[in-house]
């Protein structure tokens, strides 16, 4: 999107940003869903792999979901590592469907979210789904 920055690794991002915290965060939400579908296309552009995988929506290929969940289980242990506290608690917010699914655009969202929740799962690591509290808030809780 035109005027935003380009992503930072979650290695720079979580000393500058979130270690000076005091006291530790009760609950830090992670998520880079977007971020991660726009690197899969920006990635294929830049090593010359056939435009079919130039787009963020698109089949995920295996190795690219590998890829992202050990990248995943690397952040969170390094936001573990970096708030011990056992009073800190993690938490990981999936992608949210485009609402038209307009060009299969829809597809390397499910299969990211599905790989999210086994790298999650693995961890012990609640998911946060927009999706449950909009039903929440639409029966009236």
């Amino acid at each position: 999107m035109p005027g935003e920055g380009r992503p930072h690794s979650y290695e720079n991002r979580l000393h500058q940003l979130f270690q000076h915290l005091a006291p530790a965060p009760d609950l830090i939400t992670l998520n880079s869903f977007f971020w991660d579908t726009r690197y899969f296309g920006l990635h294929a552009q830049h090593y010359g792999f056939p435009s079919a995988r130039h787009s963020e929506f698109r089949v995920l290929t295996w190795g690219e979901l590998a890829w992202h969940r050990t990248r995943l289980q690397d952040v969170v242990r390094a936001y573990r590592a970096a708030f011990p506290s056992p009073t800190t608690k993690l938490m990981f917010r999936l992608g949210q469907p485009h609402s038209t699914n307009m060009l299969d655009a829809n597809i390397g969202t499910f299969q990211l979210n599905r790989s999210i929740r086994q790298a999650m799962k693995t961890l012990d690591v609640p998911i946060f789904e927009y999706k449950t509290l909009a039903a929440i808030h639409a029966a009236g809780g």
